[in-house]
């Protein structure tokens, strides 16, 4: 184990050194009169709504170098640095649909998910500009869009809990449609909310891509997981979760299915990780009382997200190895600031924001 002032010891001593590594279905008809397009906005109708003001009560906290419960990175916990001045002025620039906008259902049909009137309620559609396509031997992979809703100006947080659920949903038929189709080895599911997290269109939607590679990051915490549960006979998630109930302090929601919390040495701001307690690889695996309990946990945690104006990436970490478990990670981007050059030189973060701090603001 490396040596560090991390209060987490009970963990990384069972750990001991490990974690140094080596470095389709049918397809519905498209949108008909039955089925009609979103009613969008009018931008001289639209007006700008304040949002609420962010107070995380940080200051208490002090500062601290804390290591991953697994993995070999750190994080410096520097609550003071959270009211610096800046010497400029914040532009607010939200993304704001309009009539103007690009309607996203108009785009090629992959697949839909209807109403019992047969209306759409969740759509997947061809991504217009992709990265990935199938008939490019040298950028091999397939790019989607899983559009959340036919409302206008929601978000993802702001649906009822059965919407939330059959976007889940989607996202699980669209994994399991993917990773048939020839040579795509991985499947992407993640959302940007906001300018911020690199948003470039209001209506809800998710991006969805299948990969001819499994990303190096995914390799290497599935071997740092799979050498743990050699040396310890353990399950690395199990213990993750012991730990955390035993400490109590970042947890949001401890419920039967799911643990929700923000974890000991977060990367990002407000960094909250939604975990099954069963031993699952996949979105694909979960029953429908887990699913259930993770449209609780979105609506819960992206819907707080929404109501005071944050920024946030999340992504589905889909199990590459047999004990490498799914994880939902929501992270939340430039709620203070951006990274500087601290986090370029030695990429080792700085965050402002204990996760003790986010886990009460979320739990309140």
């Amino acid at each position: 184990m490396n040596s560090n002032p991390n209060p987490a010891a009970d963990f990384h001593q069972s750990r001991a050194s490990v974690g140094s590594t080596q470095p389709a279905s049918a397809v519905q008809p498209a949108i008909s009169q039955s089925n009609p397009a979103p009613q969008q906005v009018n931008p001289s109708d639209y007006e700008p709504f304040a949002k609420k003001k962010l107070d995380l009560h940080v200051e208490p906290a002090e500062p601290e170098i804390r290591k991953d419960y697994l993995h070999d990175y750190f994080v410096l916990i520097a609550p003071k640095r959270h009211s610096r001045p800046f010497d400029h002025n914040k532009i607010e620039d939200e993304l704001i649909e309009t009539a103007a906008s690009p309607k996203l259902w108009e785009q090629t049909q992959v697949m839909s998910i209807k109403n019992d009137k047969g209306q759409w309620r969740v759509m997947v559609v061809e991504n217009k500009f992709p990265s990935l396509t199938l008939d490019q031997p040298k950028a091999y992979g397939k790019q989607e869009i899983l559009i959340d809703t036919p409302q206008a100006s929601i978000q993802l947080g702001e649906l009822d809990l059965d919407q939330i659920k059959t976007v889940l949903k989607g996202y699980a038929q669209r994994i399991t449609d993917l990773k048939k189709v020839h040579d795509i080895k991985y499947v992407l599911v993640f959302k940007n909310e906001g300018r911020a997290a690199g948003a470039s269109l209001a209506h809800a939607h998710t991006q969805i891509f299948g990969l001819p590679i499994v990303p190096d990051k995914f390799v290497e915490e599935a071997k740092t997981v799979q050498n743990y549960v050699i040396e310890h006979n353990a399950d690395p998630y199990d213990k993750i979760i012991e730990f955390e109930q035993k400490q109590k302090v970042r947890i949001i929601e401890d419920g039967q299915q799911l643990l929700t919390f923000c974890p000991y040495a977060p990367l990002w701001d407000m960094e909250t990780w939604i975990l099954p307690k069963r031993a699952v690889r996949s979105i694909t695996e979960l029953n429908d009382a887990e699913l259930e309990a993770v449209a609780k946990q979105f609506q819960k945690i992206l819907g707080k997200l929404c109501e005071y104006g944050v920024s946030y990436n999340f992504y589905l970490e889909e199990g590459v190895s047999e004990h490498h478990r799914f994880c939902i990670k929501i992270r939340g981007r430039d709620v203070v600031s951006p990274m500087g050059g601290f986090e370029v030189a030695t990429g080792m973060r700085i965050n402002t924001i204990p996760p003790e701090a986010s886990a009460n603001w979320f739990r309140n």
